[in-house]
Order: C-alpha cells, then structure tokens, then sequence
C-alpha cells in the first residue's frame, strides 16, 4: 500500500523518501531432515512441534556465521499427519508392493527442523512489478529472494547437525528440504525499517510513518500497544 501511496506530495510514497519501503525483507531460514526409525513411535500423533535445542557452533567464528541455530523435533510441522503422508512422500511404489511397505514403515518417521536467522540484504526485498497488474490495473507486488553467504554457512551448519541427530538415533534419512529448495512465506519480517534516523527508516520510535506522523503503520501500532 504504501508503495501504492504515490502523489505529488508523496512522489515514491508514503514514508518512502528514503527509498525504504519494501527492503530489508528477511523470511525463514530453515531445513526439514525427515527419517525412518527402527522402532515405531507414532510421532504423528503428538503436536507439530515440541522440544527444541540450540546448539552451539564449536570453533565457528563470530564474523564467519552470523545467528542462532535451534533445533526442533517437527514432524507435524514437516506435514507426517498421517498414512496419506507416507504413501505420497515416504513410500515409492504402487499397488500390493506399496501397500504392505507403507504398512511395515507408518508411524516410524521424524523430522528435524533447523531454524536460523536471515540478514537483511539489498537483493530480499518487495517492489511493484513494472509490467503485471491485477484486474484492476494496478501493479502487484513482487518479491525478490536472494540467500546471502552467512544464510549459505548457516545452512550447511542445519544440515550437520540435524543429519547427525538423526544418525545417532540409528534413523535412515528419506527426505530433506530446506530455503534453498522452496521459497518459505512464514515469519516474514522488514519491509518497513523502524528507526530515529529518517534517512534509513521508514517508521519512528512510535511506529508513525517518517514525515507523516498522522500515519501509524496499523501492525506495528497494535505491536507496541500489546507491549505496554
């Protein structure tokens, strides 16, 4: 909306005199290893997410690996709900074959979910897209995602370590997935900067667009009210 918001007091928008608006777009750095255990633990049944434990990077460098590294047993999360699941994702195969291996392996799988924190950077951010409009003939927004080299590093850390949990639990990985494979929209944050400097911010201490404080932004307005 508010790169929508242009006029000609407002020539790039509202709150967009800083050229602002729609950067510092940051999404969910993640990685899904999903596995067979030997014994069944129907773990389909349980909530989608439940312990979590953050591991430390031995011997990682501050300025090499930027962010925090949790790790979670997400088999909800990772969408094991069920036999239907299994037989689409975990069982290749058809007919009498695929039914008694889907049969002998149900309940069995996990799933790991590593999480870890995104950067800003100039080439993650939202515009308008200069040539498809809706059917109102307006312009849509488009997204521009781009993995930097701290979020690569992280990632590969995801991958270690989620792989050895599950190694040592003697479970055999079938199924791996992470921000490089798909674009994730949850827990997307940035876009609109808060900040005290106007010339690198696109809201103020009180979430009011810079240089037009009659205009809150509505989500960070509700945010710091909940805060108080």
């Amino acid at each position: 909306m508010l790169l929508l918001s242009t006029s000609s007091g407002f020539p790039h928008g509202l709150g967009n005199g800083a050229g602002q608006v729609g950067e510092n777009l940051t999404e969910s750095l993640f990685r899904f290893s999903v596995a067979l255990l030997a014994e069944r633990v129907d773990a389909h049944r349980g909530v989608q997410s439940t312990r979590r434990v953050e591991f430390r990077r031995a011997g990682a460098a501050p300025e090499r690996i930027r962010g925090r590294l949790p790790a979670f047993d997400a088999h909800g999360a990772a969408g094991l709900r069920g036999p239907a699941a299994y037989a689409q994702r975990l069982v290749p195969g058809f007919g009498l074959a695929h039914q008694r291996r889907l049969a002998a392996v149900f309940g069995h799988g996990v799933a790991v979910l590593g999480l870890g924190d995104w950067l800003p950077n100039p080439q993650t951010k939202v515009d308008l897209h200069p040539a498809l409009t809706d059917g109102a003939g307006i312009a849509v927004a488009r997204i521009t995602s781009h993995l930097g080299e701290n979020e690569r590093r992280l990632l590969k850390q995801m991958a270690d370590t989620t792989r050895a949990v599950l190694s040592a639990a003697g479970a055999e990985i079938v199924e791996e997935t992470s921000a490089l494979d798909i674009f994730a929209a949850a827990h997307v944050l940035g876009t609109c900067r808060m900040g005290v400097d106007a010339a690198r911010s696109v809201a103020d201490a009180t979430a009011s667009v810079t240089r037009c404080p009659t205009s809150p932004l509505p989500m960070a307005r509700w945010c710091l009210e909940r805060q108080r």
